[in-house]
């Protein structure tokens, strides 16, 4: 925005920094872990989360932390 006569500066400062991906998890009593890292998640970095650090939380259906249910929406 900007006052009434002045003329309105855009900056795209967000278009050169870098971009940080979560991939959390949650349960519903809250937080239980997370991975941070620099770039976007690909096809391996999921594989190897939800193998290796999301399958070992969890445990067999109908025990408690035995759902789980994942939104790939873009827009996070």
């Amino acid at each position: 925005w900007a006052d009434l006569g002045v003329r309105v500066v855009v900056r795209w400062w967000l278009a050169k920094r870098e971009r940080v991906s979560v991939l959390p998890v949650y349960t519903i009593k809250g937080y239980i872990h997370s991975i941070t890292f620099s770039g976007i998640y690909i096809t391996d970095i999921f594989e190897d989360f939800i193998i290796n650090e999301l399958l070992p939380l969890y445990n067999l259906y109908l025990g408690p932390r035995s759902v789980i249910i994942m939104d790939n929406i873009s827009v996070h």
